[in-house]
């Protein structure tokens, strides 16, 4: 059997879902052509206007704070994602880049 050890990854304190999920965006999947940034949900191509700070503290250190973008149809799904999980610290609207965004 192949696939990615999901005991071995909690075993040595890795987050799971890592492992299971594809890589993130790269930089040029999560803006438009016009460099304005789009939905962070799989497949969305629709313009941002939320931005969702938050942290796996199992993962990542205190202060790194990583950020989703949302559009209306697909805030509530993410907002509930990280919420369920403890992660979500921060809803914002987007209006500009906000310099507590940390690449992905």
């Amino acid at each position: 059997m192949t696939g990615p050890d999901l005991l071995g990854a909690l075993a040595a304190g890795h987050d799971p879902a890592a492992l299971a999920a594809p890589a993130s965006r790269t930089g040029a999947e999560a803006a438009a052509p016009d460099g304005s940034p789009v939905c962070s949900r799989r497949g969305c191509t629709a313009p941002a206007v939320w931005a969702l700070h938050w942290n796996n503290p199992r993962v990542h250190a205190p202060d790194r704070v990583k950020t989703w973008t949302a559009c209306e149809e697909h805030r509530a799904h993410l907002d509930d994602f990280l919420a369920s999980r403890g992660f979500l610290q921060d809803v914002t609207g987007l209006t500009a880049p906000t310099s507590r965004e940390d690449p992905a």
